[in-house]
Order: structure tokens, then sequence, then C-alpha cells
């Protein structure tokens, strides 16, 4: 294999297990509030305007339309930051402006909520992992080589992301030009996540 393959296939394979903003699940409702409670003149808006203010965002995000997008979840965070939605809507926006390249915002926004410790660990993941591609996308190899290898010790081997994880010091250090270690991640995963999305493309290694 040569090392214009294995580049154009970390291109691919990177591309590809970017997690979507789908993937973000919405909070678990809680017992309906009282009337007097709800009112949007209080606090926020309503649970099911909180609702449908996060799908909307989601529906925009998912038809590539982020500026839209990031206003609605930006709108929510404005009329109520600590709904249970706000975390979530604090990830769209992060996504958001990842994809339209203003990746400083999109590192603020990941960190503010990797920060936060009790939050739901597959969103505070998810993030963790969203700061491992901004690293990439701006050519910080040695900083994001560090984070993926934080997200593989800090969730339990990689959580759910571990394979991501893993692909993403491979690219790394490929981008490091350290072509054998990355090659070496490569076997690694193969060996440890054999029923994963991804080992079919691998298998081109």
């Amino acid at each position: 294999m040569t090392i214009k393959t294995f580049s154009r296939m970390c291109v691919v394979i990177l591309a590809g297990v970017a997690i979507a903003l789908s993937s973000v699940a919405a909070p678990k409702k809680k017992d309906k509030k009282p009337k007097e409670e709800e009112s949007s003149g209080g606090s926020g808006l309503a649970a099911e305007g909180m609702d449908e203010l996060f799908n909307q965002g989601k529906k925009f995000y998912e038809k590539g339309n982020y500026k839209e997008a990031k206003k609605a979840f930006e709108r929510l965070l404005q009329l109520s930051p600590q709904d249970d939605y706000a975390p979530g809507a604090r990830f769209g926006v992060g996504m958001c402006e990842l994809r339209t390249g203003n990746y400083e915002h999109a590192k603020d926004n990941f960190e503010e909520l990797v920060a936060i410790k009790e939050l739901n660990v597959k969103l505070r993941e998810n993030a963790h992992m969203r700061l491992g591609e901004v690293a990439i996308s701006q050519n910080k190899f040695d900083e994001a080589l560090l984070i993926f290898r934080k997200v593989f010790d800090e969730y339990r081997n990689g959580g759910e992301r571990g394979a991501e994880a893993k692909y993403g010091q491979a690219y790394a250090f490929f981008k490091l030009k350290n072509y054998n270690k990355a090659l070496e991640i490569i076997e690694d995963l193969k060996k440890q996540y054999p029923e994963h999305e991804i080992m079919p493309t691998l298998e081109y290694f």
C-alpha cells in the first residue's frame, strides 16, 4: 500500500466516522409542570417549545442549512439556557460552527460541554471527539493526537467512540509523518474492533 493510498483512505474514513448531529438524543421529558410554570414569559419556553425548537435545528442541520440550524439552537439557548435541551443545542451550535469553518467558535462550544463533568456521558464524549476534529481541521496534529488519546483513555477505552478515537490517532500520526505508528494502530483497530462499521474500509490496508 502506498502512502498516497493511505492518505486517501484516511480522509475517507475520517469523514465517514464524523458523528452526525442526529446521533444526539433529545433529553428525556420530565413530568409535565403546571401551566403557570410552563409560561414562556418566565425563564424560558414550555417544554414543548424547547422540543420543537431543538428538532427544528436538527432538521436544518441534516439538510446542510447550518446558518438556520445555528439560529434555532442559539435561540433555544437564549430563551432557556438551563433547559434539558440546552447541552444538545450547545453541541448543535458547535457542529454548525465546525461545518462552516469557524473552528475557534466550534472549539469554544465543545470545550464548554467537556468541562461539564455531570453531563450525559455520550454527549460529553461526542463533544470531546469533535475537539479532535477541530484540531485536525486546523492542522494541529500534535494537539489532535493528545485529544484522541485522552478520549480513548477517559471513556473506558473510547466508550462508544473507541474505534473513531483510535483511528483519529492513526490519522494524526500519519499527518506527522510517523507512518509506521499509523499503520500499527490501523492493525490494532482491525483486531480490537472487528465488527465496527469502518472495518470494510480498513481491509484496504
